[in-house]
């Protein structure tokens, strides 16, 4: 990748030791790249930690913060570059050369963009271990748009906390979308496909990440994956995505926890009813205020879909 210009993206927010973390982790990689952080109104000394551990560092206002506009800000106000590598704060990398391993499907010059395998930390709980397991398996593969029509949601369930995306392709597709609460990377990996790049998943490189396995959490996941697929229905019609609690996951999950973890079983069908019960809130429209703005987290979605 020498002949590569390369920027990595990094998004925080209050999260001052996740972040030296990974400052620590990019620093001993064999690959190095240019560091660049956007801080979105940081108040534990974040942002102050970023612009002494590194030169390029945006601060803005937690209001203004957007998953796809913020990255496509950070893309064209660093247009010099020809890959870009996206993560978020909570990521850490485990090997030196995983940076390295992530670029390398790249070198295909029609592969647009690359998802990393993303692993849990350390005692974390099953829940997290099983999405982890089922988001992120061990094999690589690079994806036709012919040959993710028939792996479906998978093939395109890139995440933004851990990827790399040529600027090229970027261009080509009108950039990062700026109008989602939630699968911004999916819906950018189906423009890359639809209009004839190739995608790739890395399963080599072992990049730790959090996961929010909380009640909570599903619930708003399960709302958002239904904005996403009322935003943009190409996901469903031509990727296979469904709305709500993904069809078959309940059963993966209790065969993952197996006869001997019989006790966590209810625990799974709630999260895995709390995210339909997401989806059929979105359905009904007329919510609270406070409600929908917690469900939808960032405040700036409501103008922004408009």
């Amino acid at each position: 990748m020498a002949y590569l210009n390369v920027a990595c993206v990094i998004t925080a927010y209050n999260g001052r030791d996740s972040l030296t973390r990974l400052l620590d982790s990019l620093a001993v990689q064999t690959t190095q790249v240019d560091v660049y952080i956007v801080d979105s109104g940081s108040t534990d000394g974040t942002a102050e930690l970023a612009e002494f551990r590194c030169t390029n560092v945006l601060r803005l206002r937690r209001e203004d913060f957007n998953e796809g506009g913020t990255r496509q800000l950070m893309v064209e106000r660093a247009s010099e570059y020809d890959i870009y590598v996206f993560m978020d704060q909570d990521a850490c990398l485990e090997s030196p050369d995983d940076m390295g391993v992530l670029l390398a499907p790249l070198l295909d010059p029609q592969v647009a963009a690359v998802g990393g395998r993303q692993l849990p930390y350390r005692h974390a709980g099953r829940r997290t271990l099983f999405t982890f397991a089922r988001l992120y398996p061990v094999q690589s593969r690079v994806y036709s748009l012919a040959e993710a029509n028939v792996q479906g949601p998978l093939a395109v369930s890139m995440s933004l906390a851990f990827c790399a995306v040529r600027h090229t392709a970027l261009q080509h597709v009108g950039g990062f979308p700026t109008h989602l609460i939630g699968g911004e990377g999916a819906f950018l990996a189906a423009k890359l496909l639809l209009n004839d790049w190739k995608v790739a998943y890395q399963g080599a490189t072992q990049c730790r990440n959090r996961f929010d396995s909380s009640l909570f959490a599903s619930l708003r996941r399960g709302y958002q994956r239904a904005v996403l697929l009322d935003q943009e229905p190409l996901l469903r019609k031509r990727f296979g995505f469904t709305s709500g609690a993904e069809p078959g996951a309940l059963a993966d999950q209790i065969t993952y926890l197996g006869w001997r973890r019989l006790l966590l079983w209810p625990s799974a069908a709630l999260h895995h009813r709390l995210e339909g019960l997401g989806a059929t809130l979105y359905r009904r429209k007329r919510l609270p205020d406070w409600l929908r703005r917690w469900l939808e987290q960032y405040k700036r979605y409501k103008a922004a879909k408009r």
